[in-house]
Order: C-alpha cells, then sequence, then structure tokens
C-alpha cells in the first residue's frame, strides 16, 4: 500500500550524495528512463536500512513521498543489487561510465525506457561475468574485466544512440558515404559526430585520424546485443580507441568529459 503523494518505482542507482550528517541525496534512472532524484533520511547511519541498497550500479525497488523541491526515500528493496560488480575493482571501474553517461544525459520528468534498459542489462552481464556465472553460449577466453569493459564501450555507444546523439560509423557523418575501412586508418570527427569519408576530411578542419579498427570495432559494439558483445574477444588497444571516441563525443555533444573513462584509461593496465 502506498498513501497519498507517494509512489512506487523501479530504478537503478546512478550517484549518492552526502547531505548533512547522516542524509543522502540519491539520483535514481527510473524504469521509464527519467532521471529521479531523492532524499534518504538517516540512509549514513551503519544501522540504517537504506545503507547497503542505495549503491551505485544497484537496481532498486524504492517506495518514495513527494517533496515540494526533493522527493523523499522511504524504502528500498533490492531487485538486483549486481553486488559482484562492485566486489571486483575492475569490473565496477567498468560499470561506472555507463552510469555517469546514463545521469548526463537522463532528465527529469523526460522518459526514455530504452536508456533503462540499456544501463540495466549491461550491468547484468558484467554482474555475472564478475561472479563468474556467464552461460557456456556466452564462453570466451577473456577475464570478467576484458568483458565488463567491452560491454562498457557497447553500452556508452548505445546510450548516446538512445539519448539522441547517435554516431555516424557506417557512413560519412557529414555526406552519408558508405565507409569501407580499407586503409589503416580513419577520419574522426567529435564534432561532426562520427567517422568521415576522406573528402569531407579533406575538406574541414575538425577531424582527428584513428585506427580503421577502432571504427570497426564501435560499429560492431553499436548495433550488436549485449549477448553477443560479451562474446567477443578484441585487442585492448581497440577497446582503449572506442571508449577514447565515446569520450570525445560526450563531451562534445552532453557538454560533459565522464571522468570514471578518464579513470577506467589510466588504472588500466
Amino acid at each position: 500500500m502506498t498513501g497519498q503523494g507517494a509512489y512506487r518505482i523501479e530504478a537503478l542507482v546512478l550517484r549518492k550524495t552526502k547531505l548533512k550528517e547522516s542524509d543522502l541525496i540519491v539520483t535514481l534512472l527510473a524504469e521509464d528512463g527519467s532521471l529521479v532524484r531523492a532524499v534518504a533520511h538517516g540512509a549514513r547511519k551503519p544501522q540504517s536500512p537504506f545503507a547497503s541498497r542505495l549503491e551505485p550500479c544497484a537496481v532498486v525497488d524504492v517506495l518514495l513521498a513527494r517533496g515540494r523541491s526533493l522527493d523523499v526515500a522511504k524504502e528500498a528493496r533490492f531487485v538486483a543489487p549486481n553486488a559482484a560488480v562492485r566486489a571486483d575493482f575492475d569490473v565496477s571501474a567498468a560499470a561506472l561510465p555507463l552510469v555517469e553517461l546514463a545521469g548526463k544525459v537522463a532528465e527529469v520528468g523526460l522518459e526514455n525506457p530504452r536508456l533503462f534498459q540499456c544501463a540495466v542489462a549491461a550491468l547484468a552481464l558484467m554482474d555475472k561475468a564478475a561472479a563468474g556465472t556467464v552461460g557456456a553460449e556466452n564462453a570466451v577466453v577473456v577475464g570478467c574485466a576484458d568483458r565488463a569493459r567491452i560491454l562498457c564501450a557497447a553500452c556508452l555507444l548505445k546510450e548516446l544512440a538512445f539519448a539522441g546523439f547517435r554516431p555516424s560509423l557506417a557512413h560519412c557523418a557529414v555526406c552519408g558515404e558508405p565507409l569501407s575501412f580499407a586503409a589503416p586508418s580513419s577520419a574522426f570527427s567529435p564534432y561532426e559526430g562520427g567517422c568521415l569519408c576522406d573528402a569531407c576530411a579533406a575538406a574541414g578542419e575538425r577531424s582527428r585520424r584513428i585506427d580503421a579498427a577502432v571504427c570497426v570495432l564501435a560499429r560492431d559494439l553499436l548495433h550488436r546485443p549485449f549477448a553477443d558483445v560479451v562474446a567477443l574477444s578484441a585487442p585492448s588497444s581497440h577497446v582503449k580507441g572506442v571508449l577514447r571516441i565515446v569520450q570525445d563525443l560526450a563531451e562534445e555533444h552532453v557538454g560533459s568529459r565522464l571522468k570514471s573513462v578518464s579513470f577506467l584509461l589510466g588504472a588500466w593496465e
């Protein structure tokens, strides 16, 4: 039962911020893809029922009461704790960029359910990889950290697409000419929103050359379902290249450089 002015949602925890001595402000991505911010009173106290349930990357069922400025979290129950993600440093580092970007592109009151579905699906596979329970149909020789990183790259590209910033990776972002990626390198322009043909790259100044294999991998990750992505094996340099593409696109079109992507790249041995 929920009282008047109260409502229940399923949501992905994106962020928590300290408020006063014992409270938290939690930023949530609701199931409909909208952004929700709420106060969790007493959540920083060790005995609080919120203490372990409002961690970033957890999916929760939360009861909220409407407030004047911020809603108030009354209770929270795990739907998918994704504890294995947070327990593994490398997997956690790969998971944080997708919740950071989701928090940048989601808006209060604006429904975008595919954004929620995308992030939750990627985190579920990361959690299975970290726990060693990825099914035999997805058995690959790479470790859980490698799976998590390639899932991160794929999820970030998809989140950009669902937010309206779909990168052009199969056709020139300027003229629409199909790209073959036959040469060792290809032109990429964050400003134009993707890869460029040689003619358009020569006509403009806001592009740089990147490994064509990075463009091909980014194109594949954008279009493949996560069940296929988790089984892929790609050189680390190519996955890093895709993450740098996302970093540049987010800075150009979302207006923010993703700190967690910089951390992931810096911590990657």
